[in-house]
């Protein structure tokens, strides 16, 4: 009876396995189903919220995943070593009304915006690069760059405008946006007098890099023109000693002078220094790195002030 027995197992197991494999074939297909209802209740949900705003019967909104949209008001000219994520356009009664490109761009932003600038201008963009951040004060280890962009004139057509941004993305990237409307605002596309063409009006804050192997983040400037200050956050395993020799090296090749009367305690180090500027005006300045804890990041300043006059 065990040979009987084991004979008629066999046809059952199989019958079992093709079963289940159905089973499964069914499964699957049912996910991927899913699967696919899921990624348009997902597009469908995510247009709505990111574009709420407006009318809803005149206004809509679209996401396109690796690529741009049709019938854009001027073709950008994106550099072709950058990672083009996708784009997401607004648009009232059918038109364009504005449009948000993002990007995987160099490591460094500064890079990525160079990029960008060089194949927009090779296209007969203009650039205007008023709004680049000012580079005093403790420049920070790495940016967020940005400008703006104006297409070729066009007779009789409106002009749009791009804004450029570069900020730090994943390790290795850049996260890069570009924002074009279809016609720029009145005076969107003339250049400004920037702090760069108008420096010596301000009190001389120098700039000032990072030392090796630290990271400076937190960078806050104030520029007036009888004194001016700069804070930012210093990260990394380098002695108090050693970021203070930095910074003094700093100083002294922009001109500054040391003077007498620094300070050192458990937190850190202030000293004053000097500098005569091309006029003939004497400005003074103290710089102070502190540390609150020992391991800690380090706490930089470098404020300046007009010596008063006799």
């Amino acid at each position: 009876m065990i040979g009987p027995r084991r004979s008629r197992s066999r046809p059952r197991r199989a019958a079992r396995s093709t079963l289940a494999g159905v089973a499964l074939a069914v499964l699957l297909a049912t996910a991927a189903m899913g699967q696919a209802q899921d990624e348009t209740g997902l597009r469908r949900l995510a247009e709505r919220l990111v574009g709420a705003w407006g009318a809803p019967g005149e206004m809509r909104v679209e996401l396109h995943v690796a690529t741009l949209p049709p019938g854009m008001p001027a073709a950008l000219p994106l550099p072709a070593t950058f990672d083009l994520v996708g784009s997401l356009a607004r648009y009232e009664r059918d038109a364009l009304v504005s449009l948000q490109v993002v990007l995987d761009g160099p490591a460094r932003p500064g890079e990525a915006l160079a990029a960008l600038r060089a194949a927009f201008e090779a296209e007969d963009w203009t650039i205007i690069a008023d709004h680049e951040p000012v580079e005093v004060g403790f420049v920070p280890t790495i940016q967020t760059v940005f400008a703006r962009a104006c297409a070729p004139e066009a007779p009789g057509d409106a002009r749009p405008v791009a804004y450029l941004n570069a900020s730090p993305g994943a390790p290795g990237t850049t996260d890069v946006r570009i924002d074009l409307t279809p016609d720029a605002w009145e005076g969107a596309c003339i250049p400004h007098q920037s702090y760069r063409e108008d420096r010596d009006r301000y009190a001389p804050l120098p700039t000032l890099g990072a030392p090796p192997d630290s990271e400076v983040t937190g960078s806050l400037v104030s520029l007036e023109i009888e004194n001016a200050s700069a804070h930012a956050v210093l990260r990394g395993a380098i002695p108090i000693a050693e970021i203070v020799a930095h910074y003094e090296a700093e100083l002294e090749a922009l001109g500054w002078s040391s003077v007498p009367g620094a300070v050192t305690d458990d937190f850190g180090t202030r000293s004053p220094w000097s500098l005569v500027t091309g006029a003939g005006r004497l400005w003074v300045g103290l710089l102070s790195v502190d540390r609150p804890t020992r391991t800690g990041p380090a706490m930089l300043s470098f404020a300046v002030v007009a010596e008063p006059g006799p």
